[in-house]
């Protein structure tokens, strides 16, 4: 699961990386970004994205079932609640360090976010 999840991001990165050759990225009037490509390039399909995400899916279904089952496995009867809440937490917390990473991502540090995490 963990190689799952770590090949998604790998592929998302060198996606981002491939964005960024091909065009540029430039702050807009609306407190956005805008991309020009240019010359002679052409856009990447979204669908290059599909990868990543049934990788990252495969990666969830692993993970989380193989955490849910040894606590439920190897944990005392009268700790299994306690286990299954302390997974829940960490689980929620890694929710919590994606929203405090989350205003630090732009278009020019998608591909830094992609490698590093």
């Amino acid at each position: 699961g963990f190689m799952c999840s770590v090949a998604g991001m790998i592929w998302c990165g060198v996606l981002q990386l491939l964005i960024l050759q091909r065009g540029s990225i430039e702050r807009s009037t609306n407190d956005g970004y805008d991309y020009f490509l240019n010359p002679g390039e052409s856009k990447i399909s979204g669908a290059w994205l599909i990868g990543p995400y049934m990788l990252q899916g495969v990666a969830s279904v692993l993970v989380d079932t193989t955490a849910i089952e040894t606590g439920y496995l190897m944990a005392p009867t009268c700790m299994k609640s306690l286990v299954h809440a302390a997974y829940m937490l960490a689980s929620s917390i890694s929710g919590f360090m994606g929203l405090g990473i989350s205003p630090f991502a732009t278009p020019h540090t998608f591909s830094w976010l992609f490698f590093s995490l």
